[in-house]
């Protein structure tokens, strides 16, 4: 005998409720059975929540430095994205209206 999937009840904001009523007209697919697929689509998100959570509780010290490196990262990828945007902008800019920047882009005389 096949398993049958668990079920659960949920509340759908108007928002949401709109959308997946939207999308049952148009694609003819239950409402429930959209729902389902969704869900199945971002198990790997919900996964990788769980484990940070997980972390979290069972290795704070180790959340926080992997939560440190994360952003350290993202700091520096946003500094060197900010310095190849101002060189695109400033190799860009017409011989004469070059500005003279020094440090964090203010002008320097």
């Amino acid at each position: 005998m096949a398993t049958r999937n668990k079920r659960v009840q949920v509340a759908l904001s108007d928002e949401v409720s709109q959308l997946v009523d939207e999308l049952h007209e148009l694609t003819g697919q239950t409402k429930s059975s959209i729902i389902s697929e969704l869900m199945d689509q971002v198990a790997p998100a919900l996964q990788t929540t769980l484990k940070a959570i997980r972390l979290l509780h069972e290795q704070p010290r180790e959340a926080q430095r992997l939560i440190q490196n994360f952003t350290n990262e993202a700091v520096m990828a946003s500094a060197q994205a900010s310095l190849e945007l101002d060189a695109a902008i400033e190799s860009r800019a017409p011989k004469g209206k070059r500005s003279r920047k020094g440090s964090f882009g203010a002008k320097t005389p």
